[in-house]
């Protein structure tokens, strides 16, 4: 199953010296820009990119395990649309937006967020973002959220049942939320045209 959690990098990042500006060690765990594996927490350093903090390794980064699995890529697992997942009994709507390119917040990257309220269009709470290079990113107040972790985990392992689950709740397609009235596209969670693009 794909690992989901916390990752404070940026696709284009680079390690600027250590003695430039805006630089401080990493307080939480997170995922080297350089060789994306796990810096430990107070063990790297956090620089202030153009659009976000990226950490790294203090000294050249250690060679990664011949058995390490690559890392994984959820600009290919997720695309944009809506989500439910059933855990412990439980539903939890997830909504997935790619920003405009020409967006003030997060040009470009997909961004995630959760049902909070009673509006079904309107009520999410944003708590994660996918970077351009493909690893999640989840935001700074939501990394102790052990539900929101494992509702993603949950999802990233199954996204045909998260989308079929959002379409038998709603009637809606998971990626444009039109209404579907054939029983073959409820189950699979998409309209046929959305079917050939996902």
């Amino acid at each position: 199953m794909a690992h989901f959690g916390p990752a404070d990098i940026d696709a284009e990042a680079t390690r600027p010296p250590v003695d430039a500006p805006l630089i401080r060690t990493n307080k939480y765990a997170a995922t080297c820009a350089n060789c994306q594996q796990r810096v430990e927490p107070n063990a790297g350093i956090l620089i202030r990119g153009e659009s976000a903090w990226v950490v790294t390794h203090v000294q050249p980064c250690p060679e990664a395990p011949e058995d390490a699995p690559a890392p994984t890529n959820y600009n290919e697992i997720l695309t944009k649309g809506t989500y439910t997942v059933v855990l412990d009994g439980t539903h939890t709507t997830i909504k997935i937006v790619r920003q405009a390119e020409d967006d003030d917040f997060m040009p470009g990257l997909l961004v995630i967020g959760y049902l909070s309220g009673s509006n079904n269009e309107t009520d999410y709470t944003n708590f994660a973002n996918v970077r351009s290079n493909g690893v999640a990113n989840v935001w700074t107040k939501h990394r102790d959220n052990e539900r929101l972790a494992d509702v993603m985990r949950t999802l990233v392992g199954n996204i045909p049942a998260a989308r079929e689950a959002y379409a038998i709740e709603s009637s809606r397609c998971s990626y444009c939320n039109r209404k579907l009235t054939v029983p073959a596209s409820v189950n699979q969670g998409l309209g046929p045209e959305c079917a050939r693009k996902v």
